[in-house]
C-alpha cells in the first residue's frame, strides 16, 4: 500500500506541473485571441480562440469570442454555431444570446433573433443592447409587413 501511494505522489510531481502548464497555454491562447481581435485580425484570433477550445473544450468564454471573431469575418454560420455551444455550455449567457440574435437577423431569421434578445432579457433585464436589438428586430419585421 505505501508503494503504490509512492508511486502516486511520483506521478502527481511530475503531473502537477504539466496540468499548470495546460491551464497558462488555456488562457494564454486566449488572452492572444483577445489581443489578435483588439488588433482587428480576426482570422488570428479565430486560430486562438480554436486553439483554446482544442485545450479546453468546456471555456464558453473561447466559443463566445470565437463567435464573434466568426462574425466580423462574415461568417455568421460559424458564429451561430459557438454561440450556440456557449450557451449550452453556460445557460444564463446573456451576451452569447444577444449576439446568436445579431447573427441570426444578420441571415434573415428576423423571429429566431426576437427569440434570442428576448431571452437575453430575459436573463439580463437592464441590457440596453439587447433592448436596442429587439427594437431594430421588430422594426424590420414591420417593414416587411407592410
Amino acid at each position: 500500500m505505501q508503494n503504490f501511494i509512492k508511486k502516486t505522489l511520483i506521478i502527481l510531481l511530475f503531473l502537477t506541473p504539466l496540468l499548470a502548464n495546460q491551464e497558462l497555454n488555456v488562457f494564454y491562447f486566449f488572452n492572444r485571441g483577445i489581443v489578435s481581435y483588439n488588433k482587428s485580425d480576426s482570422k488570428q484570433a479565430i486560430k486562438c480562440f480554436s486553439r483554446t477550445i482544442k485545450l479546453n473544450p468546456k471555456f464558453s468564454e473561447a466559443y463566445y469570442n470565437r463567435g464573434i471573431a466568426y462574425y466580423d469575418s462574415k461568417k455568421p454560420k460559424l458564429a451561430i454555431k459557438d454561440f450556440t455551444k456557449a450557451i449550452n455550455l453556460k445557460p444564463n449567457y446573456a451576451e452569447a444570446y444577444n449576439n446568436r440574435g445579431f447573427s441570426k437577423r444578420y441571415l434573415g431569421d428576423l423571429k429566431g433573433a426576437i427569440v434570442d434578445f428576448t431571452k437575453a432579457l430575459e436573463l439580463k433585464p437592464n441590457y440596453q443592447e439587447a433592448y436596442n436589438n429587439l427594437a431594430l428586430t421588430n422594426q424590420l419585421i414591420n417593414k416587411r409587413i407592410k
